[in-house]
């Protein structure tokens, strides 16, 4: 399972999926909500609400990939997603 969490942007789960194409990897299975979220000092939640209602919205996906990945797969695989993820954010923000 992939759980990724990051401000709300164009294009999250279309990068996730070609980074994971890229890998040879293929999605079973996501879920991709959005919330609103407070969070205090320390990044703990303090607030969750439907993120319409909200100022900053997070999006939280959850992947389930169609086979386990040896650690060093994970590890490259968290790496590429950081830095696609990363380039999102600075291309949409």
């Amino acid at each position: 399972m992939i759980a990724v969490v990051v401000e709300d942007a164009p294009f999250l789960l279309s990068t996730i999926e070609g980074e994971l194409e890229r890998m040879g990897l293929q999605m079973a299975n996501h879920a991709y909500p959005e919330f609103g979220v407070e969070r205090d000092e320390d990044g703990a939640i303090t607030t969750l609400r439907r993120a319409r209602d909200a100022e900053e919205r997070q999006t939280w996906i959850h992947v389930e990939l169609t086979r386990r990945l040896a650690p060093d797969e994970v590890d490259e695989m968290a790496t590429a997603l950081r830095s696609a993820l990363g380039d999102v954010q600075r291309a949409t923000g």
